[in-house]
């Protein structure tokens, strides 16, 4: 299934797949090599990434989950562990289509996948919904987390982490932009019908902030993670 979805895909921030290989009992899944480090072992290393070195990574994300959209893919299960960063010149790859599914307005998919803390409230509610919403959210979580060092939503179960999106107004950091927050609080619309999708993501002021990358101001060399 995964194959399948990943042979449909071709975007530079995006994993390749390559051929299936099998043996008596399993399929393996050739994929594209990267030298990286997933975005949850960067900030567990970091503590928390610095704002305008996350605006360049969740460019880059944003134009990935927006090329899926278009082409009426969701991913289902983006998290941290699931967005690859490259050492040398900070490319991102999107990775593991294992939940990905094709969604339209005649197929509103209320089967659950994903990981809890990064689920928007149409998922832990299982309402019907159409994917793209669902994936957005889960975007937020990943660029609070990337700029915080911490999820903004954290619980042991469906209802507990719904009890706190719906109780609670996001708490931000002293440290967030108002335009990050501006952005957020866009993402984090409760009601998915009022939540802003990844073609306004990319037109957002903060996701267009311009900054100038030379080679010795590469994050991953600054912090000397190599």
């Amino acid at each position: 299934r995964e194959h399948e979805f990943m042979s449909l895909i071709d975007h530079p921030n995006i994993i390749k797949s390559g051929q299936l290989i099998s043996d008596t009992s399993k399929i393996y899944i050739v994929m594209e090599y990267i030298d990286s480090y997933d975005l949850f072992g960067l900030i567990r290393k970091l503590g928390k990434i610095p704002e305008k070195d996350c605006c360049k990574i969740f460019q880059q994300i944003v134009r990935a989950v927006d090329y899926l959209h278009k082409n009426s893919i969701v991913h289902k299960d983006l998290k941290l562990e699931n967005i690859l960063v490259g050492k040398e010149k900070q490319v991102v790859k999107i990775i593991d289509f294992g939940y990905a599914s094709i969604f339209s307005h005649l197929n509103k998919d209320v089967t659950y996948y994903g990981t809890l803390s990064y689920s928007s409230p149409e998922a832990l509610e299982e309402i019907p919904h159409l994917g793209p919403s669902s994936d957005v959210w889960s975007l937020g979580v990943i660029l609070y987390t990337m700029v915080a060092g911490y999820k903004p939503f954290k619980g042991n179960s469906r209802s507990s982490i719904l009890k706190k999106i719906k109780s609670n107004p996001v708490i931000y950091p002293d440290h967030f932009s108002a335009t990050l927050i501006d952005l957020l609080n866009q993402i984090f619309a409760v009601d998915y019908s009022k939540r802003v999708g990844t073609s306004e993501i990319q037109k957002h002021s903060w996701v267009n902030q311009t900054h100038n990358y030379i080679k010795e101001n590469n994050m991953l060399s600054r912090m000397s993670l190599q």
